[in-house]
């Protein structure tokens, strides 16, 4: 069965279309006060729009929406006069709505459109897994697996209105220098000495690794991106060269926090590391240095780890650091998860790290942690952004909410009591619902 799919623009269009209320083309010029067509518009008799709403949503001048004054052709070319607004040109796309006197506005479409989008957002919701986090504890060698840990509340990662499991990679790190060495901070990205940070490492088996976590937390108020690149060796220091795929995704400075805690970078494709070789993981900053807003990497200045050390780069070469190392992980692809029992996790709106999760004691320090759950449904933010839910639903739902003078009105309703009734009382046949899996729990806030 085919998907079908609308955007804003689309959507709109569709609905104004049903109830005889839209006209729409591509401008041939205009100004500060009027905007001109040659297009199908030219078949509408003198006067005809005027009264009427003409908004454009793409061009130049795109955004605005004005009330028609005067409508008038004359030699082919149609020209319709508004008060004032940022001239239009050539490429500018416009709609016409409240034609005649009836119908409505584009923002009351929009508003009944969005309206429609939060009550089915009830009845729907989008599959969501994240990789963002790593078991940590606090207790016993840096490379083993003790009963203790430093964090049971970690921070949830953005975009979930609801959770329903917790999973924990089932393969331990390749290598590892845990939480337990953790006795300073090492800046990156503060000054022109410390624009890369790296550290050496190797792995003990032929390997696709996918994580690689970092012990880190930011100072001030970075807003740049982090990336992890693992490059191979040259004299004990990273070569400059990265391994094939061995260049992660982005974390965002606004997903970290000024408390310390593991970040994760994934590895899509995974890549292929060779037992008994040595690697360097290097972290890279996106902006500039700044000496207010940067990085700070966990790090054992008293580092024993033994397969490689940290490093750090002037812009120009590497100088290795003798006798400290990061803190981090590197973990394999992860096929296997293992889920942990309601029992071991929970979510606690009223913190600030708001995901509990007891851990079980045979983790070892770095290991990925997975959330699942749903993204929230949210309403477009753009003309051409997709309407995340089906659009023939909310197609019905929106014109039902704006003949019933409902556009604008509050009618968000979390649970889907209210929805149901409003439904009921429109004559709308509730669509299925989407059950929601087991232990699913909602987000708030």
């Amino acid at each position: 069965m085919p998907t079908i799919s609308r955007n804003l623009l689309q959507l709109r269009a569709q609905i104004a279309s049903d109830l005889d209320d839209y006209i729409a083309g591509t401008a041939s010029g205009g100004s500060t006060t009027t905007l001109t067509d040659t297009g199908e518009i030219t078949r509408y008799p003198d006067g005809y729009l005027r009264g009427a709403e003409v908004s454009t949503t793409s061009g130049t001048g795109s955004g605005q929406s004005n009330t028609i004054t005067n409508h008038a052709t004359s030699g082919g070319t149609t020209t319709l006069t508004v008060p004032s607004w940022t001239a239009v040109g050539n490429d500018t796309v416009y709609e016409i709505h409240r034609i005649g006197g009836r119908g409505y506005t584009k923002k009351q479409y929009d508003d009944a459109i969005f309206q429609a989008i939060d009550l089915l957002a009830d009845y729907e919701w989008t599959d969501l897994d994240t990789v963002a986090l790593a078991i940590e504890r606090g207790s016993g060698s840096p490379n083993s697996v003790t009963i203790g840990t430093m964090r049971r509340e970690y921070p949830l990662p953005s975009g979930f209105n609801g959770i329903f499991a917790v999973d924990v990679l089932a393969s331990r790190p390749v290598a590892l220098w845990g939480t337990g060495g953790l006795k300073t901070w090492r800046a990156l990205g503060d000054a022109t000495a410390r624009t890369r940070l790296a550290q050496g490492f190797q792995v003990q088996q032929d390997v696709l690794v996918e994580y690689i976590a970092v012990y880190l937390r930011k100072a001030g108020s970075p807003t740049d991106n982090l990336t992890c690149v693992v490059e191979t060796d040259s004299s004990s220091l990273p070569s400059g060269s990265a391994v094939t795929d061995g260049t992660s995704g982005t974390i965002a400075a606004s997903t970290l926090s000024t408390r310390g805690r593991y970040a994760v970078f994934n590895f899509t494709p995974p890549m292929l590391l060779s037992e008994n070789t040595q690697y360097h993981l290097t972290l890279r900053r996106s902006d500039a240095v700044d000496g207010s807003n940067y990085y700070q990497v966990g790090e054992d200045d008293a580092g024993a780890y033994g397969h490689g050390t940290l490093a750090t780069y002037n812009n120009s070469a590497w100088s290795a650091v003798s006798g400290s190392d990061l803190v981090f992980a590197v973990s394999p692809a992860g096929a296997a998860w293992a889920t942990l029992a309601k029992t071991f996790w929970d979510y606690r709106p009223a913190s600030t790290d708001q995901l509990l999760i007891r851990r079980p004691d045979r983790w070892y320090d770095g290991t990925p942690i997975r959330i699942r759950g749903g993204a929230a449904i949210a309403r477009p933010s753009t003309e051409t952004t997709e309407v995340p839910v089906r659009p023939e639903w909310v197609a019905t739902c929106a014109k039902a909410i704006l003949k019933n003078n409902r556009a604008g009105v509050a009618s968000v309703d979390n649970h889907g009591r209210a929805a149901q009734s409003f439904f009921a009382q429109l004559g709308i046949q509730t669509p299925p619902r989407r059950p929601f899996p087991a232990n699913w729990t909602r987000v708030t806030g």
